[in-house]
């Protein structure tokens, strides 16, 4: 399924003939996504002589821009999606060029039906809004006003030269037709807008329009290439660049209301938990891919944790405005911005975030937290919730406490702190003393005996050298992953085709158990799965059938998207 989106607007669903079904903006005053959905939403479609062309022919442009192509015997058509950077808009552009001597009639039609607005964070629920379609006073184009007492959101539409311009109850349709002579070409571009009310969205048209559909093509190819990675091979280039322009652009977004930037685990109504932050999935998957391509990006993600998320950092999931959604309390999460903010500095240098007055008090607000959940008798650190979001049955987590570990020697190193390091040593040794049982590390103690042989990708032990807890030839650790990946192991799935660990939260392998392999081992065969897996359209969700590789579990998982990219991205500067 197409999909593409900017900072401002996404499109997660198109059609394989160009039609959109839908597109969102993020609302900071809604905590969420404002969905604009029809039967479908807009629906080009395109006549040659009379007749509708179909059996469209689909591409991306620079990994991320939508293009539809059709030919027939008189004539080739394209038609492109647009979502230019830096602007509360998208576009619409088409070209036919005649293949004949012979003289041919053209036309475009753009029909609008907005049949359903939604507010989406989770779950999705439809907005009871008045709504009225007519022509802007501004222009003589149509706009879709939408009232809940006062304005709440309007989509304005603007067309060069359209043939004809009709409304009707729940939108409108834009016409373009010309006659081409013998070879001649025939282009034309439909510019869309959105905001509060009238004026700011009709005024996003006017602007689009006055750059141009060119000039705004153009900046977009720019841009993409400014956050692309090139690299030799055409299916790891498009795996690597897929996911990271997903990431870039549906883990994070910027409120079209108020205008800030915000983090969330997708921008896709199709993932099961949209439009809402998570500390662990932005800033341990996808925020180092995000640092490693664009450093002032990440110091605006950080700024949005400290300004905004920092007063419930550690609560399982919050509204974009900082306030708790789903509470109870995660170790990984609470220890997640010591590691991004090492990450930022690791990748671009900047110390001078350490000075900040906001940051200090997270830090120090993340240490209460764990001086809070620290075991007197065992000197572990306790969890309510594992990194899958579910209960634990026993509260010390291996993986949570090898963060913890990691965060107090990336302290005792920025600041300089020995002491940090010397916390970061006796936890080590309480785990070892608690986590290696019968030289196998498990997943969960209870402080008094009791342990769970288990493991979940999103918290998996497979990482423990990845954050230093171990090295990959420690036998302790060769023997745990040998268990993961054992079939006796309930959640292996060896001997499938598409053969990775899955957990009790979702049954299947998972994308992030294929990524960890590929991070720690280097491992051509979880590569070559994620190179042969259809995912969600090459896009990473969150587990996959075991036998034929596609979407079982979380479409549509942009903060996934981006560790995938990031662990793409590790390899080749191995090269």
């Amino acid at each position: 399924m197409p999909l593409t989106g900017n900072d401002f607007i996404a499109v997660p669903d198109i059609s394989d003939t160009g039609a959109i079904r839908s597109i969102n903006v993020l609302s900071m005053r809604e905590k969420g996504l404002i969905e604009l959905k029809g039967d479908p939403f807009i629906t080009p479609s395109i006549y040659i002589d009379g007749k509708r062309a179909g059996s469209f022919s689909f591409s991306y442009r620079e990994y991320w821009i939508p293009e539809f192509r059709f030919s027939c015997e008189k004539a080739d058509a394209v038609l492109t999606i647009l979502t230019p950077h830096g602007h509360k808009g998208f576009c619409m552009a088409f070209s036919v060029t005649s293949r004949n001597g012979e003289k041919l009639d053209a036309e475009i039609r753009f029909e609008v039906n907005l049949s359903h607005l939604v507010h989406t964070v989770n779950e999705s629920k439809e907005i009871e809004a008045k709504k009225k379609v007519r022509k802007s006073s501004w222009e003589d184009d149509f706009i879709i006003e939408t009232f809940i007492g006062t304005p709440f959101l309007c989509f304005a539409a603007m067309g060069e030269n359209a043939s004809s311009k009709t409304g009707s109850d729940n939108g409108f349709t834009y016409v373009f037709s010309n006659q081409l002579t013998a070879g001649g070409q025939y282009s034309g571009c439909l510019y869309f807008g959105i905001a509060f009310e009238e004026v700011g969205a009709v005024t996003v048209c006017r602007e689009l329009q006055r750059w141009g559909y060119d000039r705004l093509l153009m900046q977009s190819v720019k841009y993409i290439e400014e956050h692309t990675v090139r690299c030799e091979g055409p299916a790891y280039s498009e795996l690597l660049n897929r996911n990271l322009l997903f990431a870039l652009h549906y883990s994070l977004g910027i409120t079209f209301d108020s205008e800030e930037l915000v983090c969330i685990t997708s921008r896709s109504p199709h993932y099961y938990v949209s439009a809402a932050y998570w500390d662990r999935d932005s800033l341990l998957w996808s925020f180092p891919a995000i640092a490693r391509i664009d450093i002032s990006l990440a110091r605006r993600v950080l700024d949005y944790v400290v300004q905004r998320q920092a007063r419930n950092t550690g609560v399982h999931s919050r509204y974009i405005d900082g306030s708790v959604l789903e509470p109870g309390f995660e170790l990984d999460e609470l220890v997640s911005p010591v590691i991004a903010i090492d990450t930022y500095i690791e990748n671009g240098g900047d110390r001078s975030i350490l000075e900040e007055r906001e940051v200090r008090k997270l830090i120090e607000k993340i240490l209460c937290g764990l001086e809070k959940w620290k075991d007197e008798k065992t000197g572990l650190y306790a969890t309510f919730l594992q990194p899958t979001d579910d209960m634990t049955h026993y509260s010390f987590l291996l993986y949570d406490n090898a963060l913890v570990i990691k965060a107090f020697r990336i302290l005792a190193t920025l600041f300089s702190d020995p002491s940090y390091a010397h916390d970061a040593d006796v936890l080590h040794e309480q785990c070892m003393k608690y986590f290696n049982v019968e030289g196998e590390y498990v997943w969960a103690v209870d402080g008094n005996g009791n342990y769970d042989i288990y493991d979940e990708p999103p918290g998996s032990l497979i990482l423990l050298p990845y954050y230093g807890f171990c090295t990959v030839d420690d036998p302790v650790y060769r023997k745990t992953v040998e268990r993961i990946n054992d079939a006796s192991y309930e959640y292996s799935f060896s001997g499938c085709p598409f053969a990775a660990a899955g957990c009790a939260h979702a049954p299947h392998p998972w994308v992030l158990s294929l990524i960890n392999e590929f991070k720690v081992f280097r491992s051509p065969d979880a590569l070559d799965k994620l190179l042969r897996a259809p995912m969600d359209e090459k896009i990473a969700c969150e587990s996959i059938d075991e036998n034929t590789g596609e979407a079982a579990t979380g479409r549509a998982f942009a903060t996934c998207a981006g560790f995938l990219a990031c662990a793409l991205m590790e390899a080749l500067d191995e090269q």
